[in-house]
């Protein structure tokens, strides 16, 4: 459930979610003010709503770092380190970064904030149903139909996707060239942990989430090339290091295009086509190469070294009496 649902007298309707419309911006506060009920919450409140305490929290990443406490152990006394070992590490990598920007999120929201409208001479609508009449007629599908009409304004706009939020891309591919540029709520009256919803947060807050996502990709391709000379054959090594450029280098590509290709797809539909394609096949590309490391870990698991089956040596590595 989120944190806010509008209701309809005491009847929930659906999650209240941000639009970010250019008339909705101009609308003086004090106007919305006086039309909705909308409670005073402090940051008390909001830390109430988490249901994942510190201790959780801990005990988790108390089991990310004994894992990589017994990596490094393994590199002291010489261990042979497997591929899926490598591969475990670039996800705790990652696990860190997920737990630090989230450590104070609010978590599985039972009970949330009423947001009612004052004057009952007005009756709010439910959110928006499948349409039952014919996609040309109804303005559901009016985004959808001007995106096929014009490519290069599809184009345009999800190039802009991928500058103001690169994460999840493929989630919101769908939701943005349908709804356009207005951030629509989830169905219903829960969102869900990877809610794909978009927001205009300007070039800064853009610029924060490509320079953070740019960090967490190359962190977590470039872990990956500490298993580049480990393999039980040549191929299977040279196959671990093109698997592990391409998930380094193409979602950095795919990051860049929208800044540098974008512009050029307005002076010849040559540029334009290529810039379509090369969305297509770059999105395959990884996915291969994802799929491609899974199968070499667990193909090195058939012929790892004998060292690799060797457990650490402790009491040579903590001080004792």
């Amino acid at each position: 459930m989120g944190g806010f649902m509008v209701y309809d007298g005491e009847k929930p309707v659906h999650v209240a979610f941000y639009d970010p419309s250019p008339d909705l911006e101009r609308i003086d506060s004090r106007f919305i003010l006086s039309q909705w009920s909308i409670p005073r919450i402090n940051e008390q409140d909001i830390q109430d709503k988490s249901k994942s305490d510190a201790l959780s929290k801990v005990i988790a990443l108390f089991q990310v770092a004994w894992f990589l406490l017994q990596l490094l152990a393994r590199y002291c006394e010489k261990l042979a380190v497997t591929e899926l070992e490598i591969l475990t590490l670039a996800f705790c990598a990652l696990n860190f970064a997920i737990y630090a920007l989230w450590w104070k999120k609010p978590f599985a929201v039972d009970r949330s904030y009423a947001i009612r409208w004052k004057d009952d001479e007005w009756e709010l609508l439910p959110p928006p149903s499948p349409p039952f009449v014919k996609p040309a007629r109804d303005p559901f599908y009016r985004p959808f139909l001007e995106w096929m009409r014009e490519p290069k304004r599809g184009i345009d706009r999800f190039a802009k996707m991928l500058i103001e939020a690169p994460s999840s891309v493929m989630q919101v591919l769908y939701l943005r060239i349908t709804y356009g540029d207005t951030m629509v709520h989830d169905s219903g009256q829960r969102v869900s942990t990877f809610s794909p919803r978009m927001m205009q947060l300007g070039y800064r807050m853009a610029a924060i989430y490509y320079l953070s996502g740019s960090i967490l990709i190359l962190m977590f391709g470039s872990i990956h090339f500490l298993a580049w000379s480990v393999g039980p054959t040549s191929a299977d090594r040279w196959a671990w290091r093109a698997c592990t450029i391409c998930v380094t280098v193409l979602p950095m590509t795919v990051f860049s295009i929208g800044s540098y290709v974008v512009p050029l797809t307005r002076i010849s539909w040559i540029i334009t086509l290529l810039f379509k394609w090369t969305l297509r096949v770059i999105p395959l590309l990884y996915l291969l190469a994802r799929l491609g490391l899974f199968v070499l870990v667990f193909k090195s698991l058939v012929n790892c070294p004998p060292s690799a089956l060797v457990a650490i040596s402790w009491p040579q590595l903590v001080p004792h009496i």
